[in-house]
């Protein structure tokens, strides 16, 4: 029996290390200090409050808000609309038809025909990926790709998801919290073919820092760190740039959407294209504003900035925002956010997140240029 415990314990600990070894340690990420801010939350709207995280904000030009929320072990619906002061389910439930139902919700995005595209990641890849459209005059489903284990493998986490404007053109982003394997996937809606691009690439991959946020160094169970590979996308305000951010690199990913389109070229080429600033903070969420720059929120810092593409930043809201992330603009030039609260959820069972709410949803006037 002695020995049986002693080979038990060995092997346990030889398990917890690879754990830590793989998936935490890490240095503090270096945080830039940051412009002051020019306002403060109070000087925000807080427009909803919910019972679970907002992981995605969609604000259409004619006013309507979509979330999708961080449900897992709960009965909540992973995507709804906000209307009247509270959180109705979309498509409506009694409006839906077989296939509307979704399993997670981590990224929502809208083109400029009309249509709501949400990624659902399918539970880290334990089951499949799906990119589906609604058609926001009717909420009838108007196009559903299932990816396949050679686009979202097991381990993947399809995380952010750019759309151009015509709705042909969607790039998705793989965090790959578990597989650490991280990419980009490109995908034509036209003909419905899709490619993973820049994988392990030095753009799309995690740096080995763990962010300390609100007084948690964000390690959980002193094994597993909050170090996501590329988790936000979006395309540039002329359309031209693809740019991505991984939360704990120090800069801005960018390259021309043509490249990224382009299947003749070798992962070696399409590297080489990618241009990167610097100067960014630990991140959340990335935004393109009008002019060519892109908003995005440092949770460590707590606050949210812009930055330009040199890498130069300008705070725009200070003060205690808990994660804030989600980022989107509104059609009258409002910028929505939510408070993701990963500092207060991650690694916490689904009671403990509900006690722990609501979570609030803000927005806030941008300045002028």
């Amino acid at each position: 029996m002695t020995r049986i415990a002693t080979a038990s314990f060995v092997v346990t600990l030889i398990i917890i290390t690879a754990i830590k070894v793989i998936y935490g340690g890490g240095t503090t990420f270096p945080e830039p200090e940051l412009p002051q801010a020019a306002r403060t939350l109070d000087a925000a709207e807080r427009v909803a409050s919910l019972p679970t995280p907002v992981l995605a904000i969609a604000a259409t030009r004619g006013g309507r808000l979509f979330f999708g929320l961080h449900v897992r072990g709960t009965l909540a619906q992973p995507l709804v609309e906000w209307i009247n002061g509270e959180a109705r389910p979309y498509p409506p439930l009694d409006k839906r038809v077989e296939g509307d139902a979704l399993r997670t919700v981590s990224a929502l995005a809208l083109d400029d025909e009309g249509r709501l595209w949400v990624l659902d990641h399918g539970e880290h890849g334990l089951f499949p990926a799906r990119l589906v459209a609604f058609n926001l005059s009717n909420g009838a489903r108007v196009h559903d790709f299932a990816l396949p284990r050679s686009l979202a493998p097991r381990g993947s986490y399809m995380a952010g998801l750019a759309v151009t404007g015509d709705g042909r053109t969607v790039v998705m982003a793989d965090a790959s919290y578990i597989a650490r394997h991280p990419a980009l996937v490109v995908y034509d809606s036209q003909l419905r073919e899709a490619r993973r691009v820049l994988e392990r690439d030095a753009s799309t991959r995690s740096e080995r820092y763990t962010p300390r946020v609100n007084g948690r160094r964000m390690e959980m169970f002193g094994l597993v760190s909050v170090r996501p590979g590329v988790d936000a996308v979006a395309i540039s305000d002329d359309g031209q740039w693809l740019n991505w951010a991984v939360p704990s690199q120090q800069g801005i990913a960018r390259l021309m959407l043509r490249d990224l389109r382009n299947k003749t070229l070798t992962e070696g080429q399409l590297s080489r294209r990618v241009d990167i600033s610097k100067g960014k903070p630990f991140s959340e969420g990335l935004l393109a504003l009008p002019g060519g720059d892109w908003a995005i929120a440092a949770p460590i810092s707590q606050k949210i900035v812009r930055v330009d593409v040199r890498g130069q930043a300008e705070t725009w809201i200070a003060g205690a925002l808990g994660w804030p992330g989600a980022l989107a603009l509104g059609h009258d030039g409002q910028l929505y956010w939510s408070d993701k609260a990963v500092d207060r959820t991650a690694g916490r069972l689904p009671l403990q997140v509900s006690q722990s709410g609501p979570y609030p949803v803000y927005r806030i006037a941008l300045p002028s240029p």
